[in-house]
């Protein structure tokens, strides 16, 4: 699988945690996280989702009680492009 960005340049340790999340920006896209960390997060999406490294997202994740979801913003700091999925890494700071 071909890998665009960073590399695996881990600065914080990583917990599993897989929750349906919504890419609201740059694009429209449903997407489920892998993991999450103080610093990211990895997203897994559809493989025709239209991503780069260096964009600015923005995700939508949902409460369980239902309440307003939480809305954080990151930057593309690498992709692995597969023919059925995409993984997105993404870095808050």
């Amino acid at each position: 699988m071909p890998v665009v960005g960073l590399g695996d340049a881990r600065r914080a340790n990583r917990i599993d945690w897989e929750r349906p999340v919504q890419i609201i920006a740059p694009i429209l896209a449903a997407a489920k996280t892998i993991n999450v960390s103080a610093v990211g997060m990895l997203l897994l999406t559809a493989a025709d989702a239209a991503l780069n490294v260096g964009d600015e997202v923005a995700l939508e994740v949902p409460h369980l009680d239902a309440s307003d979801p939480l809305i954080v913003h990151g930057r593309v700091v690498r992709l692995e492009r597969a023919p059925d999925f995409l993984r997105v890494a993404v870095d808050f700071t």
